[in-house]
């Protein structure tokens, strides 16, 4: 890992929360994905088999419809009657084709549906021409005995048949809604697990990024801190690690250590400066001392010199008058002498 370490501080920051970043997005995508997943399974839940359902409970409907305006035909007496339940009977094969189509369409991937679809309709097809070609035509020309004997033997056998094939279909139908439902149930349950791992990996992540930058760059941070604390105090003990790493951490590491080494140079030099300085400073006082002896002995000289000057002086002053005394007598012994 020397080459992480070796990376630039906002290298590593990036690399760390850029990880976290990255799980995260892939937690964001994968529920994305999930809940498109579940949407498309609600969807065809839906779409498909409600409106599976729906068509084959309008087929259904729609084929009682016609068989119940088919049989009130038969009853009826005037031809106005005849036709209101004759356009009936036709509406409702208008329906039935359209519905027929729809589950074509929605089922066109179903092939047991689809295959059950065909005979359906292959049995209404039988059950419509002969309704309309032998059923109806005796309707209209009133032998109700034969419209009604055809209608409650063969063509009651055949709607027996329909119903039992839509009844297949429904229950085919519920069962692939009943599939869609657990397959959508195993699903969630499978983004569940998905979702917690993806989680758990995400926040153990965090917490490793969390430790692997605090060891990284928070703590030596922090020795430096509390190193710089001491220097300040004075106290110029303290021993800086060396990192060996070329980030911002380590060059201010190293950096640090050769501030303190250098204090500490400084510090050494400066006591030494300080020892030299206060030995001359005491040889300077001890010939201070000696400079002021020599001063005072050389005034008791000058004084005592001083002293010997004025007796001399006296001395000659004296010597003077005598000599002046000496002087006059001698004068006056001349003028004696010339007198005489």
């Amino acid at each position: 890992m020397s080459w992480f370490h070796n990376f630039s501080t906002r290298a590593k920051l990036f690399m760390g929360f850029g990880l976290v970043i990255v799980l995260l997005t892939i937690i964001i995508v994968a529920a994305i994905s999930s809940i498109s997943s579940m949407e498309q399974t609600r969807d065809e839940i839906f779409y498909d088999e409600f409106t599976n359902s729906v068509g084959i409970f309008t087929l259904k409907s729609r084929m009682d419809s016609s068989r119940v305006a088919l049989l009130t035909m038969v009853g009826v007496e005037s031809r106005s009657e005849k036709d209101a339940q004759h356009a009936e009977i036709k509406k409702a094969n208008a329906e039935i084709d359209s519905v027929f189509r729809t589950l074509y369409e929605q089922n066109r991937h179903n092939p047991d549906i689809t295959r059950m679809l065909e005979e359906l309709e292959r049995n209404f097809t039988e059950y419509k021409e002969t309704r309309d070609r032998q059923l109806i035509p005796l309707i209209y020309n009133g032998k109700k005995e034969q419209a009604m004997s055809l209608a409650m033997e063969a063509q009651y056998e055949r709607f027996g048949k329909m119903a039992s094939i839509i009844t297949k279909i429904e229950n085919a139908m519920k069962e692939n809604g009943l599939a869609h439902i657990k397959e959508s149930s195993r699903e969630a349950s499978w983004y569940i697990v998905l979702f917690l791992a993806l989680g758990t990996g995400a926040v153990v992540l965090s917490l490793l990024v969390a430790v692997f930058l605090n060891r990284l760059i928070a703590r030596p941070l922090s020795e430096i801190s509390d190193a710089a604390a001491k220097v300040a105090s004075g106290d110029l003990s303290v021993n800086i690690r060396a990192l060996g790493r070329r980030d911002e951490v380590g060059v201010l590491s190293e950096t640090f250590a050769g501030m303190v080494a250098r204090l500490k140079k400084q510090t050494i030099e400066l006591t030494e400066a300080i020892s030299v300085l206060a030995s001359s400073s005491n040889e300077i006082a001890a010939t201070t001392a000696e400079l002021a002896s020599g001063t005072e002995q050389t005034a008791v000289a000058v004084s005592e010199t001083t002293t010997t000057v004025e007796e001399v002086k006296q001395t000659a002053n004296v010597s003077s008058q005598k000599a002046k005394h000496v002087s006059e007598i001698a004068l006056s012994a001349a003028q004696v002498s010339q007198r005489g």
